[in-house]
């Protein structure tokens, strides 16, 4: 399944990058080719694509903390410099699977960083 998000003011995300083979790459630019006046195509390395806040940061647990509170993405977004479809995309794949864990430990709800930290050692194992 792929996830495509569109922004308040009409900009399209998707969640994550797409496996595709050569030929299907080329249908894939070719349909945007078709639809659109101005396209380029730019070869990235992923490790560092490029983002609307300058690039990708490291996550930290103090962020992670403020995904399981309780201001929205843009409030987020602005305070640790990221933009909002990254803090949208992050809170998406991280808060259920933490509330999830959290629950079958016996945590009661919280932003706790030590907690969070825990979460990450498990998943890692």
């Amino acid at each position: 399944m792929v996830k495509v998000f569109v922004t308040p003011d009409e900009r399209v995300d998707l969640e994550a990058p797409i496996q595709m083979t050569e030929e299907q790459r080329r249908k894939f630019n070719h349909f945007f080719e078709e639809r659109f006046d101005r396209v380029t195509i730019e070869e990235v390395k992923e490790e560092s694509p490029p983002g609307p806040k300058g690039g990708v940061g490291k996550w930290t647990l103090d962020h992670y903390s403020l995904l399981l509170g309780s201001k929205d993405n843009e409030e987020i977004a602005e305070e640790i410099g990221k933009s909002e479809m990254s803090v949208r995309m992050k809170r998406g794949s991280f808060v259920p699977d933490f509330m999830a864990w959290a629950k079958e430990k016996g945590y009661a709800q919280t932003r706790d960083k030590d907690v969070i930290k825990e979460f990450f050692e498990e998943k890692r194992e």
